[in-house]
């Protein structure tokens, strides 16, 4: 007997986060009058992939907005952090939270908590029976995904406008990016999507004032993938790595140029679904057979999607009375829980910013506020949150409170997991007892097929029906297999 086996390759994205705290100190004490407002963003800067862990190290760019007794200045601090994923050669991103400036007696400290999201593939291959000779096999084929290989590679996009004002500077920006498709072509992954950007400047006729403007720069970019085909399935991920701005003031025209350069960083892959033989059932003529059976769980890659929901919700910050509001500025998503249950993906979070205004005695104030926001779809499969992203904010006065308004743009993987039934091993057992009568005639059972039959009988089912070509499958109650032997 020499059996046959097929790798049937299991791949399961897995996930892993890790929160690490990062601080940086600047000596703004003797200036700072009064804190307006702190932000961070992390930009992962290098990754050394191991077989069970993956090194990362990201620099944290903190802006520190604040008042002095001439009009707004900002501070900005590099800090450096890194870790350890538990993650084989992983994809990593990663985000800043809780962003404060602490008052001390040599100036500010600016402290984050950076958390680094790591994910990988992690595959599980279990051997199964495909084939052999010596023995009957009843064969059948099972499309499973196979994966390219994560590629990753970087984009530098850019936007230039000019402004009806003259500015001075450029006070405070954020930044995001968010895929709408993804699609494959040949050897190559193609991403569709845009960054969004929003600015506060300060202008130079009014040293009071901060105006707001965003942009949306639409990019799509070609990921090299080797072995990837137009007919395949995509998934993928885009973070921002770097961004510069700059802006010049023309104030005898009263305008001013801007330029933005943004770099992107991509990472995906392709996926096909091969056929793969195997086998449910087998059995010898001369010995009976034991196989070990196991049920294998197969997920198959349905696709990565992309929803959106505009939300418009009352914060918790307070208005002083007679308050004029500036701007919001610093606008961040913190996320509360992601998850899917009952055919339904459900996000809930929180939206903050810090919102400036003027007070009747034209003094400056600075409040944080944060709103909820808690939005909903129908999904099918089991699903992998892949990112949710906050763009088109903006804040306003309304019937006394703030009221913000944004939307939460979320892409998540759905996988359709099947129970794969295989034979993991085979082996001889007792000897067949075979029939030394000429003439042998077998009543089958009710709901016996041509594979039972003939795995009763110790024969091939092309022999059976060869021997009884009048009977028709599946079989009657009168019906009768004749096998007829000849004599040595």
């Amino acid at each position: 007997m020499q059996p046959e086996f097929n790798s049937v390759m299991r791949v399961k994205k897995v996930s892993a986060e890790v929160k690490q705290s990062v601080e940086v100190s600047s000596p703004l004490s003797f200036e700072a009058k009064k804190p307006i407002s702190v932000y961070a963003e992390a930009y992962i800067v290098s990754k050394e992939k191991g077989e069970n862990e993956t090194a990362v190290s990201a620099k944290v760019a903190f802006r520190f907005v604040y008042l002095t007794e001439d009009g707004y200045k900002k501070s900005e601090a590099l800090a450096e952090v890194s870790a350890k994923i538990p993650l084989g050669n992983a994809s990593v991103s990663a985000r800043a939270e809780d962003a404060r400036a602490v008052a001390s007696a040599d100036g500010y400290t600016f402290k984050a908590n950076v958390v680094f999201k790591g994910e990988a593939e992690k595959t599980d291959n279990k051997t199964a029976l495909s084939g052999g000779e010596g023995f009957f096999v009843k064969e059948f084929s099972k499309d499973v995904d196979s994966y390219t290989g994560v590629s990753e590679g970087t984009l530098d996009i850019e936007d230039e406008f000019e402004l009806g004002y003259a500015v001075s500077e450029v006070l405070t920006h954020s930044e995001t990016a968010v895929l709408n498709e993804l699609t494959c072509g040949i050897s190559a992954v193609a991403f569709d999507g845009e960054a969004y950007i929003s600015l506060g400047f300060l202008p130079l006729s009014d040293g009071g004032g901060i105006i707001k403007e965003k942009r949306t720069i639409p990019f799509r970019y070609e990921l090299e993938n080797v072995g990837a085909l137009p007919d395949m399935r995509a998934l993928g991920t885009v973070e921002i790595k770097r961004v510069a701005v700059k802006v010049s003031a023309d104030e005898a025209k009263a305008k001013s140029g801007v330029s933005i350069k943004i770099t992107l960083g991509f990472s995906g892959e392709a996926v096909e679904s091969v056929s793969v033989p195997l086998v449910s059932d087998a059995y010898s003529k001369t010995e009976f057979l034991k196989l070990k059976r196991e049920k294998a769980d197969i997920p198959k890659f349905l696709g990565q999607y992309v929803f959106s929901e505009k939300v418009i919700a009352v914060s918790d910050g307070t208005v002083a009375d007679g308050g004029k509001m500036i701007a919001a500025i610093g606008e961040r998503l913190s996320l509360i829980s992601a998850a899917a249950e009952g055919g339904k993906i459900k996000i809930v979070g929180t939206v903050a910013a810090d919102v400036v205004f003027q007070n009747s005695d034209n003094g400056i104030t600075s409040t944080a506020s944060e709103a909820p926001f808690d939005i909903e779809t129908e999904a099918a499969g089991e699903i992998s949150i892949v990112s949710v992203k906050l763009t088109d904010f903006s804040a306003r006065i309304r019937n006394g409170g703030i009221e913000f308004e944004f939307t939460v743009k979320a892409a998540y993987r759905a996988f359709e997991v099947e129970e794969l039934p295989i034979i993991t091993e085979i082996t001889e057992g007792e000897p067949r007892e075979i029939s030394s009568a000429t003439l042998t005639v077998y009543i089958p059972g009710e709901g016996e097929d041509a594979w039972e039959i003939a795995k009763n009988l110790g024969e091939s089912e092309e022999d059976i029906k060869r021997l009884n070509p009048e009977l028709t499958f599946p079989l009657g109650a009168k019906d009768r297999i004749i096998i007829y032997r000849q004599k040595t």
